[in-house]
């Protein structure tokens, strides 16, 4: 009798062990993923607090002149930019960069660029075209894609 006891006593700390190990892998591969999410999530709270932008001077109507100037101190991917055009009383009319499809935007020129050309670095102008497919338009606003937005009315 004294050996089946000890076996089960045995039995049971080898599951607790088993059990004891299961958890503990599991616990450390959940802290792991929360610690890779908080850290993305503090690179893009970082971007996101570091970009800015205004837009200044335009002209036109159909096609619509803008200059956008990056007054943050993140460089914006700017052919991942949304730009929205808003008529009086309708919704906005999406363009997207190059678009094939509706209203789009292109780049025109970035000024000055002389640090990463080609890019759009802080302090540098964006000079866009935008050809909607509607008409005249009293609002445009442009979003980045890190949500960051600026808007003017026309």
């Amino acid at each position: 009798m004294a050996a089946a006891s000890l076996v089960a006593t045995a039995f049971g700390i080898i599951l607790i062990l088993i059990t004891a190990y299961i958890l503990a892998a599991g616990i450390i591969g959940l802290a792991t993923s929360v610690a890779e999410a908080q850290k993305e999530m503090t690179a893009m709270t970082i971007r996101v607090a570091g970009t800015s932008l205004e837009i200044g001077n335009y002209s036109g109507d159909n096609p619509l002149y803008l200059d956008i100037t990056n007054t943050g101190s993140e460089k914006i991917d700017y052919t991942r930019m949304d730009v929205y055009l808003t008529a009086d009383g309708e919704a906005p009319e999406y363009c997207g960069y190059q678009s094939s499809d509706g209203g789009r935007w292109t780049n025109n020129m970035i000024t000055p660029d002389v640090v990463n050309p080609g890019a759009w670095d802080p302090g540098e102008t964006l000079n866009i075209t935008v050809t909607p497919t509607g008409g005249s338009h009293v609002h445009v606003r442009v979003v980045t894609p890190v949500g960051v937005s600026a808007s003017k009315y026309l």
